[in-house]
């Protein structure tokens, strides 16, 4: 008998898995950047690396930027309001560092 829980996906629309080399920053701090999981019309989710003892969310209306490795796709000054921000485990890490996952919903341009 298979006991595994069904998984709701309650999103209104599809996710798109992206290319591994392109990276999100919200700006104006610049300490959140990291690579970037998925994306869809609403909103996108990506993972850093928390370097800074300060846990601060921005939940507050703030900027983005989207960028490929290689510099060849450069998007910036993409409005977007932080909606989930959590922990993640992962054993690749250091106790002290800490890996984050962050989605944000994009704003009217």
């Amino acid at each position: 008998m298979n006991r595994r829980k069904k998984i709701v996906n309650r999103r209104k629309n599809q996710r798109f898995n992206v290319n591994k080399t392109m990276f999100a920053v919200l700006k104006p701090e610049y300490t959140q950047m990291g690579k970037l999981i998925d994306i869809n019309t609403t909103g996108l989710a990506f993972q850093y690396i928390n370097c800074i003892e300060d846990t601060q969310t921005y939940t507050q209306a703030t900027e983005l930027a989207i960028f490929l490795n290689k510099g060849n796709v450069y998007l910036d000054y993409i409005p977007v309001k932080t909606t989930y921000t959590c922990e993640i485990e992962d054993d690749l890490f250091y106790n002290s560092t800490k890996a984050m996952h962050v989605s944000v919903e994009f704003k009217e341009l």
